[in-house]
């Protein structure tokens, strides 16, 4: 392998190696992000439809208020809910585009290449930290009002007297909602220690990008709040 990129730790390596060189190093997170590396197309995309998944799960609140949106995705005509599906899922490219387009449009077409357009499409990778608290406020919910009933709900088909006296757990809808706040609040903070990484000597962009994380982390915190 040319890096640790598609490391799955199979240790071949190590015993490979005649010189016994092979060693594994514990490093900070996000410590492989550097301002001069070369991100593949593939693992960019991933990060899109990864935070595309998060739309098509609440699309209903998205887009569900638009002319001609279906009233569900799982039953009716399978066109729109196709097409419907994959505008749901194509939200996080086509904000990402337009984010490019206008920095490009503003630069130039001279420097489409340019270092500091590079830099910004490595902020994709800073957004990682506000995805995956995003992800992880979306199965909150399920997590802290049906996890503690395990035992009642696994007895209940066979069992359903023994069911009622067992003991269950489930969270108040307020503490899931401070939680979800607070999930996605560390994300957005992570994100923009990144962006200043990656961004850095870079002052201007540095606080657009953070006030876009900041408009993003809201957007997303209303988009998987749980309905009263």
């Amino acid at each position: 392998l040319a890096d640790n990129r598609n490391c799955v730790l199979c240790l071949t390596c190590a015993q490979a190696c005649p010189h016994r060189s092979v060693q594994l190093r514990l490093r900070p997170p996000a410590a492989d992000l550097q301002r001069d590396m070369v991100p593949p197309e593939g693992e960019m995309g991933l990060i899109l439809v990864l935070a595309g998944s998060l739309c098509l799960h609440h699309w209903q609140r998205l887009l569900g208020d638009l002319p001609l949106a279906p009233l569900s995705l799982d039953s009716g005509p399978w066109l729109p809910r196709l097409a419907w599906s994959t505008a749901a899922l194509a939200v996080p490219a086509a904000a990402m585009a337009l984010v490019w387009g206008l920095i490009r449009l503003k630069r130039g077409d001279r420097s489409v290449g340019s270092r500091p357009l590079s830099r910004l499409k490595l902020t994709l990778y800073a957004g990682l930290p506000l995805l995956w608290g995003l992800l992880l406020a979306d199965h909150l919910p399920l997590g802290m009002r049906e996890a503690g009933r395990v035992l009642p709900v696994s007895l209940a088909p066979w069992r359903p007297d023994l069911a009622g006296v067992l003991p269950y757990w489930s969270a108040d809808g307020h503490v899931i909602a401070f939680c979800q706040t607070l999930v996605v609040l560390l994300g957005a903070g992570g994100t923009v220690v990144l962006v200043r990484r990656l961004l850095q000597p870079l002052l201007l962009p540095w606080l657009g990008m953070a006030s876009l994380t900041m408009a993003l982390a809201a957007a997303g915190r209303w988009l998987v709040a749980v309905p009263s």
